[in-house]
């Protein structure tokens, strides 16, 4: 077995996603840790609207969107999966308190803060590499931010 899957990784038939490696314990801060590297992340990265993907901003800097999502899949896969609805929650929890401050600005709030727009972009795209639905986020966020979600670029 060990035989065919080194064969099989060798011709580029290998779906990183789905390795699955034990652990002896639970990393609890990891979630909190990747949800930083990710706000900090999102400020390289813009959503392209004519490849529906996020891509770098700039040609120097080295960070790509589908490669940064399938990193941080590939490590929640190997470690234990509440972690990654951890993340969520971490990233929801942004999310709702750049919406509740946006309705504190005294012009008041027809639509989304325009610093939300990344993240709910990023969370699109985690989802649908993940090969999961909007309702896993929608169960931790709700859907009525993502039902008003409309791509902007921060300002």
């Amino acid at each position: 077995m060990k035989d065919l899957t080194q064969c099989l990784e060798f011709v580029g038939f290998v779906k990183p996603q789905s390795k699955v490696y034990s652990l002896t314990r639970d990393l609890h801060q990891l979630p909190l840790v990747f949800t930083l590297v990710t706000l900090n992340a999102l400020q390289y990265v813009h959503y392209d609207t004519f490849l529906y993907s996020l891509v770098r901003s700039k040609k120097e800097v080295v960070l790509d969107g589908p490669h940064f999502i399938t990193g941080f899949l590939t490590i929640f896969k190997q470690y234990h999966n509440s972690n990654f609805m951890k993340y969520l929650m971490f990233l929801s929890n942004y999310l709702k308190n750049a919406v509740h401050a946006g309705q504190l600005q005294p012009q008041g709030m027809k639509a989304l803060p325009p610093e939300v727009s990344p993240v709910l972009a990023y969370l699109e795209e985690l989802m649908r590499f993940e090969g999961s639905s909007r309702d896993v986020v929608c169960q931790v966020l709700g859907p009525y931010i993502f039902d008003n979600f409309v791509y902007q670029t921060p300002t």
